[in-house]
């Protein structure tokens, strides 16, 4: 069930909850979620509107405007943030598939969702959705050439990974696949069919990736990763621990 946003949300900031005594914010303008402190650089991020909105302005005894009163603002927004509850990291959820209320839900990453129990957050780096079509047909085509190739089972293994990587967080765990062989036996190749099939859909990056790199890159999606690590003597430290990220 999605809730529908009214008042400060419709001015640009959507509030999540308290986290250390600090309340936490969806900032629509800059797709980020902030946790704002009592300070006027950290209450500046919300923009004028919803300061205005929050704790109106600021006058001297002429009555010139010295702008919104961002400690008024602080407190109000505390205030609201604490009906909300604690807030938890868990309940962010970037773009990909994933279960909702037991039902599979698609977040596309284009615009902020809030649902009862989980906060759907954009992609600012834009999002490029599967092609239903072209990769049904594929997905077939890569089948047949694998299993000519390679065998029913490798053929089999690798068709569940595509299946499994485009479910995302709609089942429990996410599907690991290593490719493994000597040099020219294809390992590339498959990476790169693979890497056709998901398009843009996919998180594509080398073996020189750092594990801090592959989770920048992953943030809170359920988007399938592949790793290209090229031959066993340049794996590098941060695709081994990139399997730990999920």
């Amino acid at each position: 069930m999605t809730v529908k946003m009214e008042g400060l949300e419709v001015l640009g900031g959507v509030p999540l909850g308290i986290k250390g005594g600090n309340p936490v914010v969806f900032h629509e303008d800059s797709q980020e979620i902030l946790e704002l402190s009592g300070s006027k650089p950290s209450m500046l991020r919300l923009g004028d509107r919803c300061l205005t909105a929050l704790g109106g302005r600021r006058t001297n005894d002429k009555g010139k405007d010295l702008g919104p009163d961002w400690e008024k603002a602080y407190l109000r927004l505390q205030e609201i943030c604490q009906k909300k509850g604690t807030f938890f990291m868990e309940r962010l959820r970037g773009p990909g598939l994933w279960l909702e209320d037991g039902k599979p839900f698609f977040h596309d990453g284009k615009k902020f969702v809030k649902t009862d129990k989980h906060m759907y957050v954009s992609d600012p780096r834009g999002f490029v959705e599967p092609e239903p079509g072209n990769l049904l047909e594929c997905a077939q085509i890569f089948y047949i050439q694998i299993y000519q190739a390679y065998g029913k089972e490798t053929a089999t293994a690798l068709l569940g990974f595509i299946v499994s990587a485009l479910a995302g967080g709609a089942i429990p765990w996410r599907f690991h696949l290593w490719l493994s062989g000597p040099r020219g036996t294809g390992k590339s190749t498959i990476w790169g069919i693979l890497r056709e099939i998901f398009g843009g859909y996919a998180i594509a990056l080398d073996g020189k990736s750092s594990a801090a790199g592959i989770r920048q890159q992953i943030r809170a999606s359920t988007r399938p990763v592949l790793l290209d690590e090229s031959e066993p003597q340049e794996i590098s430290q941060g695709v081994d621990d990139g399997f730990h990220l999920s």
